[in-house]
């Protein structure tokens, strides 16, 4: 998921917001264009907010959703001017990925 940590991985946090960030700095980063050719734009950003358990989606899936909002806020654009594009939920009927899409869109009603 996007913040957990594997404290093997000598504390580096593992997930696509480091990923997407270019933090730590042996992460590339987020910043459109293909890996293999760099000419071409690759602009849309997966953010897999999921957990997946092989049983039991609903009670892990509703632990980590919760934190969903609060951390795609205070997710912006990356120092690359990039933003994340799609996300991805393991149970989306509560996930509030609608919420985070309106806001994030600039569409939440004032």
């Amino acid at each position: 998921m996007a913040n957990s940590k594997d404290p093997s991985e000598y504390g580096l946090p593992r997930g696509q917001l480091p990923k997407f960030r270019g933090n730590p700095p042996s992460y590339q980063g987020f910043n459109g264009k293909c890996l293999n050719d760099a000419s071409i734009p690759c602009d849309l950003f997966l953010l897999s907010w999921t957990l997946t358990p092989i049983t039991a989606v609903w009670p892990f899936s509703r632990l980590a959703n919760k934190e969903l909002v609060d951390n795609m806020a205070a997710t912006g654009s990356n120092g690359f001017g990039q933003t994340v594009n799609l996300l991805y939920t393991d149970y989306s009927e509560y996930s509030r990925s609608t919420d985070v899409a309106v806001i994030r869109n600039g569409c939440a009603p004032t």
